[in-house]
């Protein structure tokens, strides 16, 4: 439905008491925390609006944001990686709750438009991988921030409680590169598998055979559970399925070997990950010679493989 003026509909003015704020008011209030509205450094200047409608009041605060942005310190082309990565932190500063569905639709894309307008009108196409990777951090965080619910009862339309998430830099930034390191978070109500830290606890002999993840040390988590930092979100998957069928992925031999090829110490992170790849989609059940017939993996490399990893059950005795 299209707005007509500050309202939708009689029937949606009588049911849910829904009139939009005009652009004039908006602009007046958000005037009075203009303050809170330009900071742009993590984990400052965050708003929430519990009825937040198609997002009038936080479309105007993150354009302040963004403006903020630029002034601070004006963007170019050749930093697009810091420009997305600063623009997705100001999105990720604000949330809103609203019980309308098509309200926090059109909400969630509003808010994202427009952090890529400001995007493309410094970059100017320049660099598509990082706007790529902008989008992707838009439609997650949008997603997450912008809540279908009742502010008034705490809970969400389909009757769980409202959670919100505090967002966070992932370590590669310490490299000023855009790596919004936030899954931990995005994935709370999905099914997640999660593995130890330190899955290799207590071996110093990286020459003998290395587990790694088996069945006693990792976990099936529901959507709505979540995990301390002593755990790393492997994989976060919208039904079960997916999520078990990426478990048994993560068992084979060859995913524990590239996993492998980056550990240093019994500290295992996100980053030790990077080998392995990302299939997409996760049906069924995975095992070594599926993965070695679609690498092309030749006996000789297999046997070396299979001398560095455990069996998952020889793991478990």
């Amino acid at each position: 439905m299209e707005k007509k003026g500050q309202i939708v509909s009689k029937e949606r003015v009588r049911e849910h008491g829904e009139v939009f704020t005009a652009e004039r008011e908006v602009k007046a209030m958000v005037d009075l925390v203009n303050d809170m509205a330009t900071k742009v450094d993590c984990g400052e200047g965050t708003f929430l609006e519990p009825a937040c409608g198609d997002g009038n009041f936080l479309i105007e605060i993150l354009r302040r944001k963004c403006a903020a942005l630029k002034a601070n310190k004006k963007p170019n082309a050749k930093d697009a990686e810091r420009y997305a990565f600063r623009l997705a932190w100001a999105l990720s500063s604000l949330y809103g709750i609203d019980i309308l569905p098509d309200n926090v639709l059109k909400c969630r894309e509003r808010l994202s438009k427009h952090v890529l307008a400001e995007f493309d009108a410094v970059v100017k196409g320049k660099d598509k991988s990082a706007r790529k990777e902008l989008e992707e951090a838009c439609e997650v965080v949008s997603g997450i921030n912008i809540v279908e619910g009742n502010a008034l009862e705490y809970q969400t339309n389909d009757g769980r409680p409202i959670v919100f998430v505090k967002w966070r830099a992932s370590d590669d930034n310490s490299r000023g590169t855009f790596s919004f390191g936030v899954t931990p978070y995005y994935c709370l109500n999905k099914w997640k598998i999660i593995v130890p830290k330190a899955p290799i606890a207590g071996q110093t002999d990286f020459s003998k055979p290395i587990a790694l993840y088996y069945e006693s040390n990792t976990r099936l988590a529901k959507p709505g559970e979540c995990c301390t930092e002593s755990w790393i979100v492997a994989g976060a998957f919208n039904t079960q399925k997916e999520a078990l069928s990426f478990k048994s992925y993560l068992y084979t031999k060859i995913v524990r070997f590239l996993i492998l090829q980056t550990v240093v110490s019994q500290d295992v992170t996100r980053k030790n990950f990077k080998f392995v790849p990302d299939l997409g989609k996760y049906e069924g059940e995975f095992n070594d010679a599926m993965l070695r017939k679609m690498w092309n993996i030749s006996d000789d490399e297999w046997d070396f493989i299979d001398s560095k990893i455990y069996n998952t059950e020889g793991a478990n005795k």
